[in-house]
């Protein structure tokens, strides 16, 4: 039965409580209902007989909410355990995607299990469900009984397939939620398996945690099940009597409960709607508010108090705050707290505990869903300081393009945690609260910007000269760029047109003659195109558009590919090259395509900078977690002064037309994007007379 919707990124999914009479199967269900909706937005819904108030079945829409990039959605049904009502158990269980078997543990009810047991077993193959691979759990239900059967017992008689079991209470909760977290991991591991969806094994697993956060909350406040012995508002339809007609009674039965089924999803529907109906109209309610206070007050004090106040009653939560970045140090302040004495982000943070994670909060400038998944570390800093925390939403108070400080909402007790909707209306009443902020800041400021009028000319000035500069700068850069180019790419076309100006000339020519210089058209032909390559590589780089695909490869093997490579250039001077790889390397990531072009550019810049008959040494070794390359060439060395200068694009030692080594200075800036693409560092030793050392490392696998 389950759907699953990949534009849309929702998974929709049926368990079924199923069980022997009385053994506990809807008063787990009116548990998980209270654990995931302690406010009541959605209801129970059962169907029962007009003369029999047994239940034909429980149905509840459980919005487990967001898991990774899924939202996922359970509906959740029992099952009348009584003997009469075989027929809907069976239409029930059609389209199960998992089952919580639930046994009652007491002694005397040890046939009624098995019974239970067979006959589900029965009803699963004719519903065409394999019983060896539907996702199932196990309750053993009713723990506190006086005469419990043997744990050990109830597991050879019920558990043949070795699933997980729980022991359970399910009156006041015991277990009860642990086994619905299990069993909803282990179907949504299935689905994606049945849908191709990747990280199946990682949303399971998102899914138990999820879950078991939400139940820790439950447990720590004592929620029960039905703490006043009363249905808590649940919706009962009631199956009334009427003419057959000429259906018979199986296929009657099939129909009503069809139609009942629909009618519980309607009801659910229309609750669901109009709970967002009521949240949105809280949340228009708030907007307006900050609106009002804006264009109503400058008092910041008034704004701040407006917007706390508005956030908690439209999320209904008890707990919000607006934090502020000093103007000196830029560290965050409280500007206003509402239902904590202090804001526990910035408690915790003040004392290191998550003052980055802040930080990098500020830096985002979009809302963010703070919950144990992650930002990593900032929930147990604030739980450090408030326990009773378990979700929080952090949105950024932002003016233009700077984030001035932080509009949180936090999730305290039971419930779901924050869901997209929670998210956007925050950052929509954040973007709200700024302008009133702002405008606020700006007519306390006015004088202020008055008097230091002149400081402020003077400063932008200063701006514009170094602005000036800058482009003065990047046209000389233009300029040398173009003269670099012009003599790099003529060079090239002038052997071509030269060789094939001679080849047409000379028709008659030697055969050996005539392979000599189409070689040399060839040649200059590869290293025109190899330059223009790494200027299209290169602005590939920049632009974000080059594709990186690091696997596990042996180092060895991947430099001695570069150097057979570069074997023709090093014998035409005479270059003597060195291989020494350290013994026991580990394989790193990295893709080999554009490493291998890094290779290329070392070994070619140690040879063209290599005295003839000079000798050159290649090494890679462990460092730590990474595995690093080292070229060595005993070339003139670089001066430390421009170690870091070409790396900058089209950069290069030496005037254009007379000391310049060839090259459009393309290749050391490539290798070091690609190398930090690969999460490695670049960097170049050595000074004047020493040669020079060239190494990368990159990440061990």
């Amino acid at each position: 039965m389950s759907v699953v919707n990949l534009r849309e990124k929702t998974i929709h999914a049926k368990v079924v409580y199923y069980g022997p009479p009385l053994g506990g199967k809807t008063t787990s269900l009116k548990y998980i209902h209270r654990v995931m909706d302690p406010e009541g937005r959605t209801r129970l819904i059962s169907l029962k007989t007009e003369k029999d108030r047994t239940l034909f079945f429980d149905f509840l829409p459980i919005n487990v909410g967001r898991i990774g990039e899924f939202t996922l959605r359970i509906q959740g049904f029992t099952v009348p355990g009584q003997v009469k009502y075989l027929l809907t158990r069976r239409y029930v269980l059609r389209g199960a995607d998992a089952v919580v078997l639930v046994a009652d543990s007491q002694t005397r009810e040890r046939e009624s299990n098995l019974a239970s047991l067979r006959d589900f077993r029965e009803n699963l193959a004719l519903n065409g469900i394999s019983y060896d691979s539907i996702p199932l759990v196990l309750e053993y239900n009713k723990r506190d009984a006086p005469d419990p059967q043997d744990v050990d017992e109830m597991d050879r008689l019920l558990n043949d397939r070795g699933v997980p079991r729980f022991l359970t209470v399910a009156t006041v909760g015991t277990g009860v939620f642990e086994a619905f977290a299990s069993v909803a991991g282990t179907m949504v591991r299935r689905i994606c398996t049945e849908y191709r969806i990747d990280r199946g094994e990682e949303l399971g697993a998102g899914v138990e945690a999820a879950l078991r956060r939400v139940s820790e909350a439950a447990r720590a406040s004592g929620l029960r099940a039905e703490p006043d012995g009363s249905p808590g508002g649940d919706v009962v339809l009631e199956e009334k009597g009427g003419t057959e007609g000429t259906l018979g009674p199986e296929e009657l039965l099939e129909r009503s409960l069809a139609t009942n089924m629909r009618v519980a999803e309607l009801l659910t529907e229309v609750h669901e709607a109009r709970s967002e109906l009521e949240a949105r109209v809280a949340e228009v309610t708030a907007l307006q508010s900050v609106a009002a206070s804006a264009a109503a007050t400058l008092d910041e004090d008034r704004v701040v108090a407006h917007v706390v106040e508005g956030a908690a009653a439209a999320l209904h939560l008890g707990h919000a705050s607006i934090l502020l970045r000093d103007e000196e140090d830029g560290s965050l302040r409280e500007r206003g707290v509402h239902g904590f004495l202090y804001d526990p982000l910035v408690a915790s943070g003040a004392g290191g505990a998550g003052a980055e994670a802040i930080l990098a909060l500020l830096r985002s400038g979009e809302p963010v869903r703070i919950t144990a998944e992650g930002p990593p570390g900032v929930l147990d800093a604030i739980r450090w300081r408030e326990p009773s925390v378990r979700a929080a939403v952090a949105a950024p108070l932002r003016v233009r393009d700077e984030v001035r400080g932080l509009l949180v909402a936090y999730y305290v007790g039971g419930g779901l945690g924050p869901g997209p909707a929670a998210v956007r209306f925050l950052g929509a009443l954040a973007a709200s609260a700024s302008v009133a902020l702002e405008n606020a800041r700006l007519h306390g400021a006015v004088e202020r910007m008055n008097r230091n009028l002149e400081a402020k000319v003077k400063e932008r000035t200063k701006e514009l000269e170094a602005a000036v500069q800058g482009l003065r700068t990047l046209d000389r850069l233009k300029e040398d760029f173009l003269s670099n180019m012009s003599h790099e790419l003529m060079t090239p076309l002038a052997g071509i047109r030269s060789s094939a100006e001679i080849l047409r000339t000379y028709a008659e020519m030697d055969p050996a003659e005539r392979a000599g210089f189409l070689q040399g058209i060839e040649s200059e032909a590869v290293r025109l195109t190899q330059r223009l390559q790494d200027i299209l590589d290169l602005s590939a780089f920049e632009a974000g558009k080059a594709a990186i695909v690091p696997q596990a490869v042996v180092p060895r093997e991947l430099v001695q590919k570069a150097l057979d490579r570069a074997r023709p250039g090093f014998e035409a001077k005479g270059i003597r090259a060195g291989f020494w790889p350290q013994s026991g390397l580990p394989r790193m990531m990295a893709d080999p395509r554009w490493i291998g072009r890094v290779l290329d550019h070392l070994l070619e810049n140690a040879a063209k900078f290599s005295p003839q008959g000079a000798d050159l040494d290649v090494t890679v070794e462990r460092e730590g977690e990474f595995v690093r390359v080292t070229v060595r060439d005993r070339g003139p060395g670089i001066p430390e002064k421009d170690r870091d200068s070409v790396f900058e694009r089209f950069k290069q030692t030496g005037q254009v037309l007379t000391d310049k080594p060839p090259g459009l200075g393309a290749g050391l800036p490539l290798s070091r994007r690609i190398v930090e693409k690969h999460g490695g560092a670049i960097g170049l030793e050595g000074g004047p007379g020493r040669g020079t050392v060239a190494w990368f490392r990159l990440p061990s696998a």
